[in-house]
């Protein structure tokens, strides 16, 4: 009975390319975020007022996509996650790459709202 999990071994090619998959998303959020600060390097985080929230675009896309990028990398490790389960595979591998994207876009979010507070 159970909750349906047997004990299928992963093989190691699931589980590179698993791990590949996870490192290449985390990666590419990673040269988004550096190009686009290179981009912004010394402009100005505040209005001539003082106040916050005068960014300029590519502080914008700093701030924004490389969360996106990420969230988008877990929602397709789920739905790969549940294609493999349908063929009977090895889904938890792809299962645990999705919660690992997730809580990765979660420490990008947090540093992007104290960006965008600072």
């Amino acid at each position: 009975m159970g909750w349906g999990i047997e004990r299928t071994p992963v093989s190691s090619r699931v589980l590179r390319g698993a791990v590949i998959y996870g490192a290449t998303v985390v990666i590419g959020a990673l040269i988004v975020l550096a190009v686009t600060a290179a981009m912004s390097w010394g402009r100005p985080v505040h209005c001539d007022d003082g106040t916050a929230g005068c960014l300029s675009a590519a502080q914008y896309v700093m701030i924004y996509v490389p969360p996106a990028i990420i969230a988008l990398g877990g929602i397709t490790a789920f739905i790969r996650t549940l294609l493999v389960w349908r063929r009977r595979g090895p889904w938890m591998v792809w299962l645990g790459v999705g919660w690992f994207l997730f809580a990765v876009m979660l420490v990008f979010v947090a540093s992007a709202g104290g960006a965008l507070m600072g």
